[in-house]
C-alpha cells in the first residue's frame, strides 16, 4: 500500500522527486534585487531525509531573520532614543515630557551603557540610589521621582521585550518602590470660609468659589468658555481644559540630524506642536491649548450654586474682554497663566492668614480636597461626589448627571448654606 504523502503547511517549502530519483526541497528566501521571489534548495537521497533537511534549512532562515533585525548589543541609552520617539506618540504631553525628563536625568547617567541582555535587580537599585543623592548642589529628589522613573524603566523594558530584545525575567519581578507620603489636606471647612470672605474684594472671587464648591480643576477653571456657561439652567460644561502644549523641531526627517541646530524648538523654522496621535486640541494662545480631559469621566456637566450663578452674572459685567470666550481671562484678555492664578491663590491665603499645617500655602489642587471633604462632612452620597467632582470610576458621568441633576444641585446648595453664601 502507497504511503500517504502528508501536505507541508504553507510557506515551509515544498519537497518533489527529481527524474534521476535524488529528492529536492525548495524553499523562498526574500526576494531579489529586481523584486522577484528568491528560492533555495537542499537535496538528499531519500525523501525522509530530505524533508528533515528542508525543515532545518527554515528553521535556520527564520532564526537568522530574527536575529538580523534585534542588535544583541542594544544598550539601556540606544533603546530609550529609539522608544521615547514611539511614547511621544502614545501619551499625553506632560506625560511625554515627564518620561523624557526621567530618561534624562536619571536612568541614563545610571545605566545607560549596560546591555539590555545584561541588565540585573542590582541595575534598579542603582537608579534608585542615583536619584537619592540627587544632583550636585541641588536637594536630593523625594520618593515620587523614583517610582516615576521606575515606572518609565519598566514600560522601556516591555517594550524592548514585545520588540524582540532579551531581557531576563527576574528585572521585572523587582518590587516597585514604596509610594512617596504626600502632605496634601483638605482644606479646613473654617478656614475655607475664611478664604471665601477674605475673596470678597479679589474682583476673580467666582473662580476660588467654583474651586472650592464644585472642585473645579485648574486647567477647567482657566479654559472655561462663556459659550460653556448655562447660567439661566445653572450648569457649566467641562468639556475641555487648558493645557500647555510644547514645541518641538519639524525642520528635518533625517535620523542623521534630526534638527536645523537651535536650541530652542520655538526657534526652528518650522516648529509643531508635541502631541500624540488622535490627541484632541485647540489653540488659544501660543503654548496654551484646549484639550479634552484624560478621561470620559472628566467631562461632565456641573450644577452650580445659586450664589455663584449670580456671581457669575455679575463677573460677566466686569470681567475683562477675552477674545477667546474666557471667563477668568487674564487683566488683558488673554490666557491667565497657571503660575499667576497659583500666586494670587496663595497670596489670598496670606490676607485669609490660612495655611497648611506645615506652614505652607495649600496648592491649588487642595481646594478639590476641600470640596470632597465638605461634601462628605454633609454626607453627600459618595457616588454623588464622584460625578460631580468627575472621578474615573464613573465611567459615564455626564449621563449620570443627567439622571440626577436636581440630587446635584440640592448637595452644593447645602454646601452654600452651611458657608453662608445662599442668596
Amino acid at each position: 500500500m502507497a504511503k500517504e504523502k502528508k501536505r507541508r503547511q504553507h510557506g515551509t517549502g515544498t519537497v518533489f522527486e527529481r527524474a534521476d530519483g535524488r529528492w529536492i526541497g525548495r524553499y523562498r528566501d526574500g526576494y531579489t534585487a529586481s523584486g522577484g521571489a528568491r528560492f533555495r534548495t537542499v537535496s538528499a537521497k531519500t525523501e525522509d531525509q530530505c524533508r528533515a533537511a528542508l525543515n532545518k534549512a527554515v528553521r535556520d532562515q527564520r532564526k537568522a531573520d530574527a536575529e538580523s533585525s534585534i542588535d544583541q548589543k542594544m544598550n539601556v541609552k540606544r533603546w530609550l532614543d529609539l522608544w521615547l520617539p514611539i511614547r511621544k506618540t502614545r501619551v499625553a504631553p506632560k506625560t511625554y515630557t515627564d518620561d523624557a525628563s526621567a530618561a534624562r536625568r536619571w536612568i541614563v547617567p545610571a545605566i545607560g551603557e549596560r546591555r539590555l541582555s545584561d541588565l540585573s535587580p542590582a541595575d534598579l537599585r542603582k537608579v534608585d540610589a542615583t536619584i537619592r543623592k540627587g544632583k550636585p548642589g541641588k536637594p536630593a529628589p523625594g520618593q515620587a521621582t523614583i517610582k516615576r522613573a521606575r515606572e518609565v524603566l519598566t514600560a522601556a523594558m516591555k517594550a524592548a521585550v514585545i520588540e524582540g530584545y532579551s531581557i531576563p525575567h527576574r528585572v521585572f519581578l523587582v518590587p516597585p518602590p514604596a509610594k512617596g507620603v504626600s502632605d496634601r489636606a483638605a482644606i479646613p471647612v473654617d478656614q475655607a470660609l475664611r478664604i471665601l470672605k477674605a475673596s470678597e474684594a479679589d474682583p476673580y472671587r467666582s473662580r476660588w468659589v467654583a474651586a472650592l464648591l464644585n472642585g473645579i480643576r485648574q486647567g477647567e477653571a482657566l479654559g472655561l468658555t462663556w459659550d460653556r456657561v448655562d447660567l439661566d439652567h445653572g450648569v457649566i460644561d467641562v468639556a475641555w481644559q487648558q493645557q500647555e502644549l510644547v514645541n518641538e523641531h519639524g525642520c528635518s526627517d533625517d535620523p542623521e540630524k534630526p534638527t536645523c541646530g537651535k536650541k530652542r524648538a520655538a526657534s526652528c523654522h518650522s516648529p509643531h506642536f508635541r502631541v500624540p496621535d488622535g490627541y484632541e486640541y485647540r489653540q488659544i494662545q501660543g503654548r496654551w491649548h484646549w484639550v479634552r480631559p484624560k478621561t470620559k469621566s472628566g467631562t461632565r456637566l456641573v450644577p452650580l450654586v445659586p450664589w455663584l450663578v449670580a456671581a457669575l452674572r455679575e463677573w460677566r459685567m466686569v470681567a475683562p474682554y477675552s477674545p477667546y470666550g474666557l471667563v477668568w481671562p487674564a487683566p488683558g484678555g488673554g490666557v491667565r497663566e497657571k503660575g499667576d492664578d497659583l500666586r494670587a491663590f496663595h497670596d489670598l491665603q496670606a490676607v485669609a492668614g490660612v495655611a497648611h499645617p506645615s506652614g505652607r500655602p495649600y496648592h491649588g489642587h487642595e481646594m478639590r480636597h476641600a470640596t470632597a471633604s465638605i461634601l462628605l462632612a454633609l454626607k453627600v452620597d459618595t457616588q454623588i461626589i464622584v460625578a460631580l467632582m468627575g472621578h474615573s470610576s464613573i465611567l459615564s458621568s455626564r449621563t449620570y448627571m443627567h439622571h440626577d441633576q436636581q440630587q446635584l444641585r440640592d448637595a452644593l446648595d447645602g454646601v452654600a448654606e452651611r458657608l453662608q453664601l445662599t442668596t
